[in-house]
């Protein structure tokens, strides 16, 4: 279930959903490829597009995500997103 205030937090728990498929109780704790990142990323843009298709939404989305997953021993992956639509 997706709980929180503000857009940010529902997308977040979009994303976080889709990075840590399937569900587990760790996953946030784990270790992704930036392409698992970006495909997660792309994907919670994806329904967010999808509910505001589905009822009758028309409005311009502005999107400003940045996830990113550093490492003790090696340098951060890091993914930006910048989506207009």
């Amino acid at each position: 279930m997706i709980e929180g205030g503000t857009d940010t937090e529902h997308f977040a728990a979009l994303y976080l959903s889709y990075l840590c498929d399937p569900p587990d109780f760790i996953g946030a704790d784990k270790h992704y490829k930036a392409s698992s990142m970006w495909n997660a990323m792309q994907s919670a843009i994806r329904t967010v597009e999808k509910i505001q298709k589905d009822h009758n939404i028309d409005v311009d989305n502005f999107l400003n995500f940045c996830t990113c997953m550093c490492f003790p021993s090696f340098c951060c992956q890091s993914i930006e997103i910048r989506h207009g639509s």
